[in-house]
């Protein structure tokens, strides 16, 4: 058995380091066990949208945008896709809702084991970022509630904006370790540059 499989989370050998680094300025956390179910169906279908409707949900309106708060986000993935973040404790109460006979437009896939989901905050987190991300992260191009797919050196990731100073990334499983490693030698230089 790899060390890794011994945990349960990609990041749980790092949870001394990732509390090390977080200061004021700049820090970086792992949001634990919870869910992610992709949704697939035309958003604007009507079926579809009926769909959502009866899981008191609403599908996001506008492409690269997300509905719904930090107990149920559902993140526009593309035209025909979704992504629904479930708190911890709830992913088994969201599957049992969406598979049942009543949801007929929606294709479901328990994706939970695929994503690690960080969380990045502080004064210089777009700094942060655009030293390990080729996107914009200005507010004037990545405003608050906004849901972009870009790479970090290469590695797809998922990036969402919740508040002025805080990003949620999700990252495949595999490339966690490694997306990490390139996080947080980015918010230690950050930290370091201000503390002295």
């Amino acid at each position: 058995m790899s060390e890794l499989a011994r945990y349960r989370t990609a990041l749980e050998p790092f949870t001394e380091e990732l509390a090390a680094l977080a200061t004021a300025q700049l820090s970086i956390s792992e949001k634990r066990e919870h869910g992610f179910i992709t949704l697939r169906g035309e958003l604007h279908s009507p079926a579809v949208e009926q769909d959502y409707a009866r899981l008191g949900l609403k599908a996001p309106s506008q492409p690269l945008s997300y509905t719904g708060e930090a107990r149920a986000r559902l993140l526009w993935v593309s035209p025909d896709e979704c992504l629904l973040v479930c708190a911890p404790g709830t992913k088994q109460h969201w599957l049992e809702r969406l598979t049942d006979p009543s949801i007929q437009a929606l294709a479901v896939i328990d994706t939970s084991g695929t994503y690690s989901y960080l969380e990045l905050s502080g004064e210089q987190v777009e700094a942060c970022l655009g030293k390990v991300c080729p996107y914009n992260f200005g507010a004037g191009s990545f405003p608050v509630g906004k849901v972009v797919g870009s790479v970090i050196k290469g590695i797809p990731c998922m990036f969402v904006r919740v508040e002025p100073y805080r990003f949620q990334v999700l990252v495949r499983f595999s490339f966690a370790n490694y997306v990490f490693r390139l996080l947080s030698h980015a918010t230690a230089e950050f930290n370091q540059r201000h503390s002295a």
